[in-house]
């Protein structure tokens, strides 16, 4: 994912991007059948317990090409969290 090309786009646009490209991830993690929201948890509402919380978070790094500290992953409790750090950080 080119978050350069993401950050030239309509925010809006931009987001619903990377919301497909986490839900695909997801896919490899749960069966969860759960529309992927920002303002999805991902223990919660996605099914995921902190073992896989990491992997996906993992996933979302080579995806996207950013690093998340170990440090920062308890931080991370909803999608919009991953997005704003997305956003942030890229």
């Amino acid at each position: 994912m080119d978050l350069k090309a993401l950050r030239e786009m309509d925010l809006e646009q931009a987001r619903q991007i990377c919301l497909d490209e986490l839900s695909d991830i997801l896919t490899d993690y749960t069966d969860c059948s759960v529309s992927l929201a920002p303002s999805s948890r991902l223990i919660e509402d996605l099914g995921l317990d902190s073992f896989l919380t990491v992997y996906f978070l993992t996933q979302a790094e080579e995806r996207f090409g950013i690093q998340i500290d170990e440090t920062e992953y308890e931080t991370i409790v909803f999608v919009q969290d991953i997005l704003d750090f997305i956003f942030a950080k890229g």
